[in-house]
Parts: C-alpha cells; structure tokens; sequence
C-alpha cells in the first residue's frame, strides 16, 4: 500500500509526467491492493475521501494510460464501492454532470477502447448503468461481492464474462450485446437478463444459476446453456430464439417458465432435467423440437403450443402431471420409450394428415399402462399406436375409426369384451344417459377400426362393449321392452360373440325339459325323448303323442328358445371362423 505522501504524489501530479514504472508502481501498490477482507472493508477503505481519490486517480492515470495504449487494463484491479453516476443525455449522447468512476465531467460514458478487467475484484456494489463498451471487453475470472448493474449497456464488440463469480445479484435487463457473448462457468444468485438484445452468438456453457430472469430477451444467432444449472427462479417468458438453441443436460431444480416464447431454430433439450413444475405454454417452435431421455419430475404444461416441425420425446420420463392442450403438431411426434408416471392429458390436439405420429412402447415406471387421457381428438390415419399397453388410456369425445393399432394389449374382460378406461367415469355419472351414448360411439367406432384391419377377434369384443353400452342406456331411459331384448341377446349369447353362451343356454334347457317332462309320466326314459324332441323336431320318438294341454305350450316355448339358441351358435361359429 502506498504511503499517504505517496498518493497525494500521484493526485498531484499529471499521467504525461509520471517518470518510468510509475504508474506500474500505482497499479501493484494502490490499484490492485484488497479492499476490503471477509466481505467487509478494510478501515482506510471505509472512507468516502478514500474512494473519491481512488476514482480521481483511475481518471487520472488509468484512463490516461489506456487512451495512450489503445487498451484499458484493469486485469486484477481491487474495486471499492462506485461513486455515483448520474448520466444526462445531450443529443442522445450520455454525458457525465459530474466526475464519477471513469469519466470526468462532460466526458461520454463510453469505453472507447479495448477493456480488460480479467481478475479484478469489485468488492462492493458495482455500478456499469448506460455504459457502452465500443471495443472488446473481458470480464474473465472477475469476483463482484456485492450487487452489480450493467442496465441498459451496450456492447458493440465482444462480450466474455466466463468463470466470473457474481456473489450477490447482477441486471443486464435493458443491455445490448452486438456481437459474440460469453457467459460460460458463470456462479450468479440472481441474474435479470430481462429485454436484452443478443445480435450474435452467445454462450451459457455450464453456467449456475440462483435466480433467472431472461424475459422478453431476443438472441439473434445461436444460444448455449449446455450443463446450466438454475435452482431458484428461471423464466423464459416471451423469449425470441431466432436461430439454435442448446439446453442439453441443462437442470431446472426450480419452476420455468417458457410460455409465449419464440423458437425459430431447432430447440434440443435432450437429457435436460425439470425438477419442478414446468411451463411450456403458448409457445410457437417454427423447428425441430427434440426432448430426448428429457425427465420431468413435476407437473408439465404444454397448452396452446405449436410446433411447426418434428418434436421427439424418444426415453424422456414424466413423472408429474402432463397437459397438451389446443396445441398443434403440424408434423410427426413421437414418444417412443417414453415414461408416464400420472395422467397425461393430450385436449383438443391438432395432428397433421399425413405426417406419422406414433406412441409406442410407452410405460410406468412399474411396466404398466399409462395413464393417457385424450379428450376431443380427430384422429387421423398415420396415427400409429405401437406394442402399447391400452388399458389406462381415454378417449372422450374421440375419432378414432382411422388410428393404426399395432401389436397393443387391450384389457379384454373374460375374453368376453373390451374394456376402455373411459367407462371408469361411469361410476360418477350412472344415471347420465350422454356419457352412456358417448362411449356407445366410441366403441362403435373401434369396431369399425378393427373390422378395417380384418381384426374380428376384437372387432367381437368392441361390439359387445357397444352393446353392452346400449342395454345400459336403455335402462337409464327406462325402456324395460327394449333393455329386456338386448339383456336375453346379451346374456344367451354374448351378442352373437360366444361360441359356449348359445351351447351352454341349449344344453341347460333341454336339461330342464327333461327335469320338467319326468312328472308328465313319472318315466325317465320318456323325459328325455321328450326334451329332446321339444329342440329337435325332426328326432323320432316312441310315442305318438308326448305333449298334450299345458305340456304342449311349454314344448313350443323350448322349441322356440332352442332355435334362437342355435341361430347364436351359428352366427357365432361364424364370426369366429371368419377371413
């Protein structure tokens, strides 16, 4: 440290009469001596005459010495506190109205030339408000202990704040960066990059993050946040990506928002990690999206998004709750491996006529089926569910005659019909007659599906789901003629679906014929000649007249009951054997 008759030497005396390693003698014993220790000022440092002399002396002699060298140095500069700024415009020029940090009075608040801060500790608050930089500047490894603003700043040339720790929080809101930026290996609590202006590349690589504000930023070029990490605040509202954006194994351990955001490049997220709930809503992606082995551990929304190019969920896990709402996919989506852990629910989606949208293989984490509700789709051809497991997915108020089903597993109650989960709301709404209707469509429409791909096996069982549906509905309307007839279709022959329904109701009626006949004469031999003979009218018997009085109308009811029994068993047989 220099004597106190030393520096009245150097206030006294002009930069162009400094005699030889002089100024280097200020630099290394006033300049870059510690300001203060342990986060707090050391005493000489604690006056404000003291910082008013260090700021006439940076005036003096370290502007003086960069003009001449065409390069401010200030590598490994201690800082104290910056005296006030106060700035002023004259035709839209800033000018100083009092001398302050860099500039005399009257002087532009402008760097003119290139500026190295690479080391330097800025050890209370740093005030950079409506500074330009016209030349290149480096902040690399620069420690700010306290708050730091560079509002509204401009950067004409590039910009390097790497390895720079900033321990308290710093705003660029309002700053302008005109050419390449690099923000890498950066530690901030809380950083507001709010309404910047990236006009060429800019680099996030690594960077750690308390708090982040990047709304309504725009970034012109490419952008990195390849390993970032934010852990308290991120919000990405109404941000402009013009070109690439890069958030590869970047985590998200806060809430993030991204809604009404602009990507026009290709937006890769792939083994990025969202930790709490996260918010992709009203945002247009004009190119590829990919989410590859992507987790998200908390509630996402993507409601009213649109993506204009591929999007790819291939590995990506979801652990939370999911929305797609209103959102169009204008071209293939795909989902394949993925893993859902609650709902997902896919509203009102808009997918593209030709273009292949395929879910395939995905899971729980305990290997079941997904919990996929998709509410007032159109489905169109090229949709493809692939080796899926359907037993947990909805589709209220769906087309689905045209989606591809390949190689799924459908929860097929007693091999008798198909059940979809849609029908679990049904225990809410019992008596709602629309719900009964709704899924009646549904599952005509399935029918319809699987007779299209020569499916009859599960063409039956979705009929008899829609069946099924019917004859509860009629119920409901208190229709008791009509429930009745489709109940007897239904119970007698599983809806001309069953094979062993329409044999086992023959078999049990004629063996109540022969119960029935035994009293007629007491002769069992007898009984069953007649019970025969009451289904089968061309089988010969030994007696002339087996049925007189009320034994002859039962005999015409059995014979009535086991032709409708046999009509089942013949079209059922039919069904089954079907090509």
């Amino acid at each position: 440290m220099l004597s106190i008759k030393r520096i009245e030497y150097y206030i006294n005396t002009s930069f162009e009469n400094l005699k030889k390693g002089e100024y280097e003698e200020l630099v290394d014993n006033y300049f870059r001596i510690p300001k203060s220790q342990n986060g707090k000022r050391l005493k000489f440092w604690a006056r404000n005459k003291a910082i008013i002399v260090f700021w006439d002396l940076i005036r003096k002699h370290a502007m003086k010495n960069g003009n001449v060298n065409q390069e401010f140095d200030f590598s490994d500069f201690h800082f104290p506190e910056f005296n006030l700024c106060i700035l002023t415009y004259i035709n839209k020029e800033k000018i100083l109205q009092r001398p302050a940090l860099f500039w005399n009075k009257g002087e532009k608040a402008i760097f003119t030339e290139f500026i190295n801060f690479t080391g330097a500790i800025f050890s209370r608050f740093a005030n950079f408000k409506g500074v330009e930089f016209s030349k290149r500047v480096y902040f690399i490894g620069v420690t700010f202990s306290s708050h730091v603003s560079f509002l509204d700043v401009v950067f004409l040339e590039e910009a390097i704040f790497s390895m720079t720790t900033f321990s308290k929080a710093v705003s660029f809101s309002g700053a302008t960066f005109s050419k390449a930026t690099d923000f890498s290996k950066l530690s901030i609590p809380e950083a507001d990059f709010s309404n910047v202006i990236f006009l060429e590349d800019v680099n996030f690589f690594t960077s750690k993050f308390s708090g982040a504000n990047f709304s309504n930023s725009k970034f012109s070029k490419k952008v990195n946040f390849l390993s970032a990490r934010f852990f308290y605040k991120a919000d990405f509202t109404e941000v402009v990506f013009s070109e690439n954006v890069n958030f590869q194994n970047v985590k998200f351990s806060t809430k993030v928002s991204f809604s009404d955001g602009i990507f026009s490049g290709t937006a890769d997220f792939s083994r990025a990690m969202f930790s709490a709930e996260t918010d992709f809503t009203s945002i247009t992606f004009s190119n590829s999206v990919i989410f590859w082995n992507t987790s998200f551990l908390d509630k996402v929304k993507f409601s009213k998004t649109k993506f204009y190019e591929t999007v790819i969920f291939p590995g990506s896990t979801f652990l939370g709750e999911v929305e797609f709402s209103q959102v169009t996919f204008s071209q293939g989506v795909d989902f394949f491996g993925s893993t859902f852990s609650t709902t997902v629910i896919f509203s009102k989606i808009k997918f593209p006529e030709e273009k292949r949208i395929i879910f395939e293989s995905l899971v729980t984490r305990d290997n079941s089926s997904p919990k996929l509700n998709f509410l007032n789709i159109d489905f169109p051809h090229a949709f493809v569910f692939r080796k899926q497991k359907m037993e947990g997915i909805s589709f209220a108020e769906c087309e689905i005659s045209k989606v591809r089903f390949e190689s799924c597993e459908w929860n097929v109650i007693n091999n008798y019909r198909i059940k979809l989960k849609d029908e679990d709301r049904l225990q809410k709404n019992t008596k709602n007659q629309n719900e009964y209707k709704s899924l009646e469509e549904l599952y005509r429409q399935l029918k319809k599906n699987f007779e299209s791909s020569r499916n009859y096996e599960l063409m039956g069982h979705a009929y008899v789901s829609e069946m099924e549906m019917k004859k509860r509905r009629l119920w409901i309307k208190v229709k008791p003629m009509e429930w009745f007839i489709y109940w007897f279709y239904g119970f007698f022959s599983g809806y001309t679906n069953s094979i062993m329904r329409p044999l086992i109701s023959f078999f049990t009626l004629i063996l109540f014929g022969l119960f029935s006949y035994y009293f007629i004469d007491f002769n069992w031999a007898n009984a069953i000649q007649r019970s025969f003979y009451a289904s089968f009218s061309y089988f010969e018997i030994g007696m002339k007249n087996p049925f007189e009085g009320y034994w002859l109308i039962a005999r015409n009811v059995q014979f009535l009951l086991s032709s409708i029994f046999l009509v089942f068993f013949v079209i059922a047989l039919r069904k089954k054997f079907k090509t």
